[in-house]
């Protein structure tokens, strides 16, 4: 199961929803299910870096540790400007 919450307006471009990611010192508190609602919110934007990657990623039959690879910095370029959004 993966527990989403809204995008940061940073992601937003990319998909309305992301994955709720909790901070180091928050994890304890989730698993002794202090809190947990208060805890389901959207990690801030510009505490992720952006990778541009393969459309490859898009498919459950593609596997492996290659479709996390950076796209080339000309592709990956192009696919930055089409989401109108940075990679950092």
């Amino acid at each position: 199961t993966i527990l989403t919450c809204p995008a940061t307006e940073r992601l937003r471009p990319l998909h309305e929803r992301m994955p709720v990611i909790l901070p180091d010192q928050e994890i304890s508190a989730w698993l002794e299910g202090e809190e947990g609602a208060a805890l389901m919110s959207s990690y801030p934007g510009e505490a992720l870096r952006l990778t541009p990657v393969s459309a490859s990623v898009n498919s459950v039959r593609n596997e492996g540790s290659g479709l996390m690879e950076p796209l080339p910095p000309d592709e990956a370029a192009a696919a930055v400007a089409l989401l109108g959004t940075s990679a950092v």
